[in-house]
């Protein structure tokens, strides 16, 4: 699986990213509260697809340094 640091600007791409594909609204709030955590903790958030075949689905993985817990 290959991850991939993202910039603040990928967040937000991504926030509202094939909202007409979802039959139920959301408030568009993961990624930008993933975002404000890993900033406070000095984490890293890194995002892979789920399936690299076919490059679907999406991993995250919050990389969180022992100090911060």
């Amino acid at each position: 699986m290959t991850f991939f640091l993202i910039s603040r600007s990928t967040f937000a791409a991504l926030e509202h990213a094939n909202n007409s594909y979802w039959s139920r609204a959301g408030c568009g709030l993961g990624l930008s509260i993933v975002q404000a955590i890993a900033a406070r903790t000095g984490a890293r958030v890194e995002l892979a697809f789920s399936d690299p075949v076919r490059q679907r689905g999406l991993c995250v993985c919050v990389c969180i340094p022992a100090p911060a817990l």
